[in-house]
């Protein structure tokens, strides 16, 4: 037993000698660490195994739920071999901040130059495997780097020291007030009936918020059924919340029943619903014609 306890000792002092030599080789100190940490454990550095070509997006969050809560999003990212800059503020009086509470926001097409500026800002970070902190209250901020090689796991980045960090919140905000920026059209949400296009006015409530979200991760395609002789009603697949009251409705109308279904009317009915839109340009006989001749598809999705 102790010449196993010896066997060790021996092997971890010649294991850390290794390491002071590594460390100390050269002017360097800080170009060794970097080799180490490339070499032992699953991160990688920026500018040493991941060049300027292999990043495609990188998020900078900051977030808190004190009152009033806020959110910051930065978001580099390529598209069409072209350079682009976004950014984001949400505010509002509750939490999570959502996609509807977006106050300032804006796009930045880069150059080259500052696309450059903005690697460097990056160079020398490290990028380790993943790891989700969002639910544990923190105020961030969370940094994220897509690159050709992550696998979809080696993404959580951290910059090489303050200055970097400082340099980079600099660029950031350089960029935001830059006379470059592109006008966002914000995304709509459009229904079709058997592939037919038909115009809708949307509700602004919590329940279409939570239906965008949907639809923004895939489009929702609902089977509908002929039900009364006076609407089509279909399964959504998931829950929405809920803000049910008696409603009269008339032809036109869509609603949400029992937080799982939609229902679109070409007549009229009294019950306890939630109001999700209303199509518009679209008479009761029109209305009658797309919905009363039998079961029909539904598809929710954004405009193109």
């Amino acid at each position: 037993m102790k010449q196993e306890y010896i066997n060790g000792f021996i092997c971890g002092l010649i294991t850390g000698c290794i390491i002071l030599i590594f460390l100390t080789k050269g002017v360097d100190g800080r170009e060794n660490m970097t080799n180490l940490i490339s070499l032992f454990g699953n991160k990688k550095i920026v500018g040493k195994n991941i060049a300027i070509g292999d990043i495609t997006e990188f998020y900078y969050t900051y977030s808190t739920s004190t009152y009033p809560p806020d959110y910051q999003r930065y978001r580099f990212y390529v598209e069409n071999g072209e350079y682009f800059f976004y950014h984001e503020k949400r505010e509002g009086d509750h939490w999570p901040l959502r996609e509807s509470d977006k106050t300032v926001f804006g796009t930045v097409k880069l150059s080259e130059a500052e696309w450059a500026i903005f690697f460097d800002c990056l160079k020398g970070g490290i990028v380790k495997n993943r790891e989700e902190s969002l639910e544990c209250g923190d105020s961030g901020p969370w940094l994220y780097l897509y690159w050709k090689g992550d696998k979809s796991k080696c993404q959580e980045f951290s910059f090489e020291s303050l200055d970097k960090k400082t340099a980079f919140e600099e660029f950031c905000l350089k960029l935001k007030n830059t006379e470059k920026n592109i006008p966002v059209k914000e995304k709509q949400m459009i229904l079709k009936i058997n592939d037919e296009k038909i115009p809708v006015v949307w509700e602004n409530n919590k329940s279409v918020e939570r239906l965008k979200e949907q639809v923004n991760q895939k489009d929702v395609v609902v089977k509908m059924s002929m039900y009364g002789g006076f609407e089509q009603v279909g399964s959504l697949g998931f829950s929405l919340p809920r803000e049910d009251k008696n409603i009269n409705t008339v032809a036109g109308d869509i609603v949400l029943y029992s937080g799982n279904q939609i229902v679109v009317f070409y007549g009229s009915n009294s019950w306890s619903y939630t109001n999700l839109g209303k199509i518009i340009d679209k008479s009761s006989s029109d209305l009658k014609k797309i919905l009363g001749n039998g079961d029909v598809v539904l598809k929710i999705s954004f405009e193109k």
